[in-house]
């Protein structure tokens, strides 16, 4: 297809939709109580590997 014909193909056609116009199908939004639990639980993971880091990781050494 040559760049006039891609043209025209794109002019003919009925006008482009946004890809996330989703109209009366989109799905309500995020209870923002969910937001706030899912932050403390990753929050709270992150402080259980970073435990774990620093128990894997107690051997300091010893200057004499």
């Amino acid at each position: 297809m040559t760049e006039d014909e891609t043209d025209a193909v794109y002019t003919a056609s009925a006008p482009l939709a946004a890809a996330n116009d989703n109209g009366a199908n989109a799905r309500p939004a995020i209870d923002p109580r969910i937001l706030v639990i899912a932050r403390a639980i990753g929050r709270q993971i992150a402080r259980e590997q970073l435990h774990q880091l620093q128990a894997d990781n107690d051997n300091e050494t010893q200057e004499s």
